[in-house]
């Protein structure tokens, strides 16, 4: 379950029954949005300046707030 393996979140979507393909992933690091991306979860926000194009995030934010904005 230690990301960036998926087992956390897989769990997760079999316990609550989540929709991971309308479900989106919001974390400050890299193995977040590994993890997501192997959950299968199509929406990944990476919150932080890390380098973006090995994070497999959707889009670049720098706090929760712009997530928020992001997603409406």
């Amino acid at each position: 379950c230690r990301k960036p393996e998926p087992g956390m979140i897989l769990s997760a979507i079999e316990h609550f029954a989540i929709d991971a393909t309308h479900s989106v992933m919001i974390g400050d690091n890299v193995s977040d949005m590994l993890a997501a991306s192997r959950a299968g979860i199509a929406t990944r926000l990476l919150i932080a300046d890390h380098a973006i194009e090995q994070s497999s995030a959707t889009a670049p934010i720098n706090s929760l707030e712009q997530a928020i904005a992001y997603l409406i």
